[in-house]
Parts: structure tokens; sequence; C-alpha cells
């Protein structure tokens, strides 16, 4: 029987925590910081874990709307528009293994997109290209630190909103 990968996380936690680190001698202080860096990733993973699909899906959704957007305001010549369009059947196509790989798959082809725009898109096409990956990027950026606010690093944690509401206005 496969154990859980919660049980997986929370035993690798243990053997960093009690094997490996009091292996390290006391001298070494990079080992000892990056198995210390381990575990506290470990940590965060698990805490992570029954969150990530829905954080995954709702980046998934994200990318496809800044495709469907950046498609909808392409205007130039015949690569931007035939990059537009393979932008429009990406965004639509929800035949991907998992969300990740869907937004992989997007990405690249707003790469592509990207690259039209400079051979033979329209300056205003440009402009509102770049202004909506910004946008895109400040939207999945919250989400990015609400998802890792639990490492206690962000400043203004405590101004985040739960992963919960975020999630659900996503």
């Amino acid at each position: 029987m496969m154990p859980s990968i919660g049980l997986r996380l929370a035993t690798l936690r243990r053997a960093v925590n009690e094997v490996i680190l009091p292996a390290i001698a006391p001298d070494n202080a990079l080992a000892r910081e990056q198995a210390q860096l381990v575990a506290a990733h470990l940590e965060l993973l698990a805490r992570q874990l029954d969150d990530a699909p829905r954080i995954d899906a709702a980046l998934a959704r994200g990318t496809a709307a800044l495709a469907l957007a950046l498609a909808a305001h392409a205007t130039g010549g015949p690569c931007t528009q035939a990059a537009a369009s393979a932008l429009n059947e990406c965004a639509d196509a929800g035949d991907a293994a998992t969300p990740g790989l869907r937004r992989a798959h997007i990405a690249a082809a707003i790469d592509g997109f990207m690259d039209a725009l400079a051979v033979d898109g329209e300056d205003t096409a440009r402009q509102r290209a770049h202004d909506l990956i910004v946008e895109h990027a400040l939207g999945d950026g919250r989400l990015e630190r609400v998802s890792f606010a639990g490492n206690g690093l962000d400043p203004e944690r405590a101004e985040l909103p739960s992963l919960a509401s975020l999630l659900a206005s996503t």
C-alpha cells in the first residue's frame, strides 16, 4: 500500500530533523542551513498540499483569461493574427492532464504571441498586451503571496486575505 503524500512529507521532515541535521558537524554552517531549509520547505509543502489543486486551477484559469484578453486586443499583421488565433485555441482547450500543464501550454502560446507582436503587431496592441500582462502578474503574485503567507516571511501577511476568500473570488 502506498502511503499518502502527507505521510511521506512527514516522514521526510522527520528524517531531516532527527537523523540528517544531528549528523551534520556543528561547524558546517552551510550544510546545516540547507538541511533546515529543506525541513522548512517540507513543512510548508505539507501545509499547502490540500489547497494546491485549487491554487493550480485558479492560476490556470487566470492564464487562460489573459490569453483570451490578449487575443481579443490583437491588432497587426499576419503573424500577430495567427498567434492570436493560436492563443484562442489554446485557452479554450481544456485537454491538458493537469492545470499546471495547461498553464504551461498557454504560457508558451503567450510567449509566441508576444514574439509575433514584435514582428508585426500594432503599437496599441503591444501597449495593451503589456498592460494586461502586468495586471495578470499582480493577480498571480497576490495569490502566490497568500499561498506562501504561512511561511511567516511576508511583512504584510496580516493584511492579506484568506486563501479561501481569494480562491472564491477567482
